[in-house]
Formats: C-alpha cells, sequence, structure tokens
C-alpha cells in the first residue's frame, strides 16, 4: 500500500505531478467495476489523472484497492506541520589535563 503523505501537487489539471493525497469530502458507492468505494475522510493516494475523463482520477482506497474516482468528491490532504529537527551536538576531545596520566607514570623519550 502506497503511504499517505502528501507529497506535491503541481495543479488540479496537470497531468505533471508527484503523487498526492486527497481527502474525501463526500461518500462514494462505486457505480462500475473498477470505481473506488470511499467514505467522507477517508484519504486516497491519487496514482494517475490520466483517465480520458478529466473528472475522473485514479488512486488507492483506504484499503489499498486501485480504481477510479470523481475528482470533485475530494481536496488535497492537509499535510501535517514540519517537525522541528533535533539539534545537532558535536563531539569535542577532552582537554588533556582532564585525561587520567597512564600507568606507570609519565615516561617520555629520553627520560630514564
Amino acid at each position: 500500500m502506497i503511504n499517505r503523505r502528501t507529497l506535491t501537487r503541481f495543479g488540479a489539471n496537470s497531468s505533471i505531478f508527484a503523487f498526492v493525497t486527497v481527502l474525501a469530502l463526500y461518500d462514494y458507492a462505486a457505480q462500475a467495476d473498477g470505481e473506488l468505494t470511499f467514505n467522507a475522510g477517508d484519504l486516497i493516494q491519487v496514482v494517475s489523472k490520466e483517465t480520458g475523463d478529466p473528472e475522473w482520477w485514479i488512486g488507492h482506497g483506504p484499503s489499498g484497492v486501485k480504481g477510479q474516482f470523481p475528482r470533485l468528491y475530494v481536496d488535497v490532504a492537509p499535510q501535517p506541520p514540519p517537525q522541528p529537527k533535533p539539534a545537532v551536538t558535536t563531539k569535542t576531545k577532552a582537554a588533556k589535563s582532564s585525561r587520567p596520566p597512564p600507568p606507570g607514570g609519565s615516561k617520555k623519550k629520553g627520560a630514564l
């Protein structure tokens, strides 16, 4: 099943668009084979606006079934507000003074 996230809309009658999620405004009962049945409030994932009739689109209904539906029964689903990105923290190197001394004391090159 295609997710219910709205991606992009280029215009109501445009055939160039990314998948769009629409919200059913009214109940619709399929009148013929290949049509979707849905209830007001259902989300439909539009997969094509090319049906030969500009008043009908093709999409996946809430149960995942694919079919045609009347475009005047739907509107673009509202998008959720953008989520704030978590703050990025950077790791800093600890100061040398905060490190414990190596075992056996300090050995410097050349020291006996």
